[in-house]
C-alpha cells in the first residue's frame, strides 16, 4: 500500500509508447538486442541475443519466483519486474539510509522538545490523553515504565495510566489530568499487561516458539498507531510494510526493508494451512498478482497491521482468500 511496485509499473508502462523499443514484448525464438539485457540480468550464457531454451527457461524460474504467470514472455509485468531488480538493491540501500535518517531525526527533534522543557513542572502541566505525542508523553512513560517508550500515547500507556490512576484511588479514565499527574512517581502499581486482547469473540492460538511470542507482543505494542503512508516508526506513524518491519527489527530480524515486494521475496513461502502465529500474510489481486499489503498472521484468521490512511494500527481478520502466507521465523 501506498508505494508504486511492480504490477503498477507495469500497468502503466503500456501508455508509454517510447518503452517499446526498450522494452519489447520477448518470445522464444526471437533474436534481439534486448533478449541481451535479460540474459545479463538472468545470468545466461552465452549472452548472444537469441531467446533459445536456456533463457526460456531462466525466464520461467524468475516469473516462478516473483510471482508473475509462468507465460515464458518477457512483457510488460516481467520487464518491469526485472528493471526493479536491476535497481532495487541501490533503492534498499538508499531506503535503509532513509529510514535511519528518519529515526536519527525523530530522536533529535525528541531530545530537542525535551531540553526546551524547562522542567518537571512544565511537563506535568499538561493533561495528556490516548492519541498525543511529544516530551511530556515520553517523561510520563520513563516515569511509569511503559516500553516501548516512544513518546507516542497509544492504548499500552492508557493501560498503565489507568493501574497507577486505580492504585491511588482516583477514577481510571486513563487521561493525565492534574491529579494524575501529582501520584506519578509517589504511587506504586503492577505493571498491566502490555498485550493487546482480542476481540472477544476471538480465541487467539498461543504461539509455537518464544520468537513468534515477542513478535506478537511488539506487534499489539503498537495498536493505535495511526497509518502514515511516509511512517517508518511509532513517533512517525506507519504503513503496513514499515509496521512489519519495524516490528520485526525489534526482536533481530530484518524483512528487507520497508517495501512488501521485498518482503515477500525474502521470505519462504507456505501454504495457508501452515500458517503459524507470527507469519507474515501478503495480499494481491487476481489481474496481476500485485502483492500490495502485508500483515503479521495472529492465528484462527485474525492478524495485525497497519490497514489505511484515516486508520490505526488493529487487530483485524483477514478480510478475503486474496492471500499467499510467508515465514521468517524458525518454527
Amino acid at each position: 500500500m501506498a508505494i508504486v511496485g511492480v504490477a503498477t509499473c507495469a500497468l502503466l508502462a503500456p501508455t508509454a509508447p517510447a518503452l517499446a523499443d526498450t522494452h519489447p514484448i520477448l518470445t522464444s525464438g526471437m533474436q534481439h538486442s534486448a533478449v541481451k539485457r535479460v540474459q545479463k540480468v538472468l545470468k545466461v550464457t552465452p549472452r548472444s541475443g537469441y531467446f533459445g531454451p536456456a533463457t526460456l527457461k531462466a525466464v520461467k524460474k524468475y516469473q516462478r519466483k516473483h510471482a508473475i504467470p509462468r507465460t515464458g514472455v518477457v512483457g510488460p509485468l516481467t520487464w518491469a519486474s526485472l528493471d526493479e531488480l536491476v535497481t532495487s538493491k541501490k533503492s534498499r540501500k538508499a531506503a535503509k539510509k532513509a529510514q535511519k535518517r528518519a529515526a536519527r531525526k525523530a530522536a533529535k527533534k525528541a531530545r530537542k522538545r525535551a531540553a526546551r522543557a524547562s522542567g518537571k513542572e512544565t511537563l506535568t502541566a499538561m493533561t495528556l490523553q490516548i492519541g498525543d505525542r511529544g516530551a511530556a508523553v515520553l517523561f510520563l512513560q520513563q516515569q511509569l515504565g511503559v516500553q516501548p517508550q516512544s513518546g507516542y500515547f497509544g492504548p499500552i500507556t492508557q493501560s498503565f495510566v489507568r493501574a497507577l490512576q486505580t492504585a491511588a484511588g482516583l477514577s481510571a479514565t486513563g487521561v493525565v489530568d492534574a491529579a494524575t499527574w501529582r501520584k506519578v512517581g509517589k504511587v506504586s502499581f503492577a505493571p498491566p499487561s502490555t498485550t493487546t486482547p482480542a476481540p472477544a469473540t476471538t480465541t487467539l492460538p498461543a504461539p509455537t516458539s518464544a520468537t513468534a511470542a515477542q513478535v506478537l507482543k511488539v506487534a499489539a505494542s503498537q495498536a493505535g498507531v495511526p497509518y502514515v503512508a511516509t511512517g517508518y516508526s511509532p513517533e512517525q506513524g506507519f504503513n503496513c510494510s514499515s509496521y512489519t518491519q519495524w516490528v520485526y527489527q525489534q526482536v533481530g530480524i530484518d524483512l528487507g526493508g520497508a517495501y512488501t515486494v521485498w518482503q515477500y521475496d525474502k521470505a519462504r513461502k507456505i501454504t495457508a494451512a501452515e500458517a503459524l502465529p507470527g507469519d507474515l500474510v501478503f495480499f494481491y489481486n487476481y489481474a496481476n498478482n500485485f502483492i500490495g499489503h502485508v500483515g503479521i498472521y495472529a492465528g484462527n484468521g485474525m492478524m495485525w497491521h497497519a490497514p489505511r490512511t484515516g486508520r490505526v494500527v488493529s487487530l483485524e481478520r483477514v478480510y478475503t482468500d486474496k492471500v499467499y502466507y510467508a515465514r521468517v521465523l524458525n518454527q
